[in-house]
């Protein structure tokens, strides 16, 4: 199904979840980064390809649901991609949760 044949909870709730999955890559990654210090080479390689692994679904993910070659609905899928991801920093992390994230993780902060 193309975004433009959803309906607006659908689209709501696809771009949350597009945020989740961002979101859930950026810590993985930088967990990878603190514990590879203490892992092998062979380890780190294998993580590695994981996270592009998962890159690379998430891309294909996007490609599938938010692409459109029309320009005006491009323009339409950001600006509710924005409205949506504000709104779930705005009020989706409590104080407990926030403090696994420094400031540089969350995206409109």
């Amino acid at each position: 199904m193309k975004f433009n044949q959803m309906t607006d909870e659908e689209k709501r709730k696809l771009l949350m979840s597009i945020y989740f999955l961002y979101k859930g890559l950026h810590q993985l990654g930088r967990i990878q980064d603190k514990f590879s210090e203490r892992e092998t080479d062979v380890e780190i390689k294998e993580a590695m390809e994981k996270e592009q692994n998962l890159s690379r679904a998430i891309a294909r993910i996007i490609d599938m649901y938010l692409y459109s070659e029309d320009e005006t609905e491009n323009e339409q899928i950001q600006a509710l991609e924005d409205e949506v991801f504000e709104w779930i920093e705005d009020t989706g992390f409590t104080e407990e949760v926030k403090k696994y994230f420094d400031k540089n993780t969350l995206m409109f902060s």
